[in-house]
């Protein structure tokens, strides 16, 4: 229409179609907190997203697994998801708390569902090269119970509870899972993994198949307490510890909210260097005044210095406290950064460490798996190091070829035994059919099963093929169909 207004768009506003944006197949609200040091962790952001769209997490996984071999998801099968969801539900320490490949399928995959692509910052991907993977995370869902119970409270104006910043419900922060942290430092008491109905009080995965937020996943009571109820069973946490878990949260939040930058290398090698760093700033370069100030054992930070063992989160937090580093400085190997840091005026206060290296002799080791090589019966890789007491990573790091050899020689063993045994079981069938052959009867399946030993049965596939086969062979019908009764009357 001539004379008509022009109409002038927003700055940034395209009504052109090849300017939509594409539509998210799953709902695309942010995580939790996201940007802070209490961002949900990545299965709490599941188990939201799951219950936002009305169903448990158990087929939310399915339907991503159906989804994530489409295009919308390149590189990835069915397959591939398949084994996350395996990971995910039956073993959680490989679940989607830590640095894992399981994290980084799902990361991925909900990722282009849901069209946001900062959903890597409700896990440590960014932390995996350097991130210590030992006792680093609970395998069991941790949570303060009066967190639960003041987030599932609608927000009331003049009850004390600032609005601002106020969690939209129930979740499960990435913080919680950390095993070094013992306490919610909000309320000042500990953080519990059971549920707290006394005739439940089961622990649970960090994502089960029908986990809810807030919500015990076996029984369904809430997991929220009122701050006067849990004083009352618990009392109160002493000053040392406050003291000792507010220093582990604000470490562990500045490990969350700062990633390492696009494109920086970080790596762990710089770890032994930066124990000596510290040394240095924290008691002058002497190594036994140090392990006292970190509660740890002498021979547990030459194996640091010496870079024969890397410090775990719990050690790294005691270094970091002792000589006023920064934990993510100190995890990525920022040297300039650390040696520009200056010793703390105060000290927080350091529990005493429960954690031990064994110092193995490499020679044993070695004598062991070339014993366990000529062996017969070939002995389960397990049993090996067993009698080694040495974690099944460490061997299999230390000697790839040798683990190899024993794990193959011992599958192939018990797949003869395997073998052998169902051979011994077709024999007993067959000669049991023998006989009652020979005297004049119909081998009938209960007739042979009567003759066999309480081990051998005719229902498995195997031997009821044979079974078949061999009334066949002695000139019966073969037993296929149903024997068709004379009706009665």
């Amino acid at each position: 229409m001539s004379g008509s207004p022009e109409l002038l768009l927003p700055p940034g506003w395209d009504f052109a179609p090849g300017a939509w944006p594409a539509r998210s197949v799953l709902r695309g609200h942010a995580p939790e907190a996201i940007g802070t040091g209490m961002v949900a962790s990545l299965a709490g952001h599941l188990i939201d997203l799951s219950w936002a769209h009305g169903i448990p997490p158990v087929e939310l996984l399915r339907w991503v697994a159906d989804e994530g071999s489409l295009p919308g998801v390149p590189g990835r099968t069915r397959a591939d998801f398949e084994a996350m969801n395996l990971n995910i539900l039956r073993k959680p320490r490989a679940s989607l708390v830590g640095p894992s490949k399981t994290s980084e399928v799902m990361v991925e995959a909900l990722g282009r569902l849901t069209r946001r692509y900062d959903i890597a910052a409700t896990t440590l991907l960014a932390w995996a090269p350097v991130l210590p993977s030992k006792n680093a995370f609970r395998a069991t869902r941790a949570y303060c119970p009066c967190c639960h119970e003041e987030w599932a409270r609608p927000a009331v104006p003049g009850d004390g509870t600032p609005s601002a910043g106020r969690p939209r419900g129930v979740y499960e922060p990435l913080l919680w899972q950390f095993s070094t942290l013992d306490a919610c430092i909000r309320h000042g008491v500990r953080l519990r993994t059971v549920c707290p109905n006394p005739e439940c009080r089961v622990a649970r995965g960090v994502l089960g198949a029908w986990a809810r937020p807030g919500y015990c996943s076996r029984c369904g009571s809430f997991l929220g307490r009122t701050l006067g109820d849990v004083i009352a069973a618990e009392g109160v946490l002493d000053a040392d510890t406050l003291d000792w878990q507010r220093y582990v949260t604000q470490a562990l939040s500045d490990l969350i909210t700062n990633p390492p930058a696009a494109g920086e290398a970080i790596s762990s090698l710089a770890t032994p260097r930066a124990v000596q760093l510290a040394v240095e700033r924290a008691t002058d370069g002497t190594y036994t005044p140090f392990a006292e100030a970190i509660r740890m054992s002498l021979g547990t930070v030459s194996l640091w210095k010496d870079g024969r063992r890397r410090p775990t989160i719990d050690g790294a937090l005691r270094i970091c406290a002792v000589a006023g580093f920064r934990l993510p400085d100190f995890l990525a190997g920022r040297l300039t950064a650390l040696e520009a840091t200056t010793p703390p005026a105060k000290v927080p206060y350091v529990p005493p460490s429960g954690e031990t290296h064994q110092v193995h002799d490499r020679g044993a080791m070695q004598a062991r798996l070339r014993l366990a090589l000529r062996e017969s019966p070939p002995p389960a890789l397990t049993s090996v190091e067993r009698d080694l007491h040495i974690d099944r990573r460490q061997l299999a790091r230390l000697y790839p070829d040798d683990c190899r050899r024993i794990r193959d020689r011992h599958l192939e063993w018990i797949e003869d035994r395997s073998l052998a045994a169902q051979r011994e079981c077709q024999e007993l069938v067959v000669a049991a059919m023998a006989t009652v052959h020979a005297q004049g009867r119909y081998p009938s399946r209960h007739q042979v099963q009567m003759l066999l030993p309480s081990w051998v049965s005719l229902r498995g596939p195997i031997l009821e093929r044979l079974w078949k086969d061999e009334v066949v062979r002695l000139g019966y019908p073969r037993p296929d169909k149903p024997r068709r009764r004379t009706p009665v009357g």
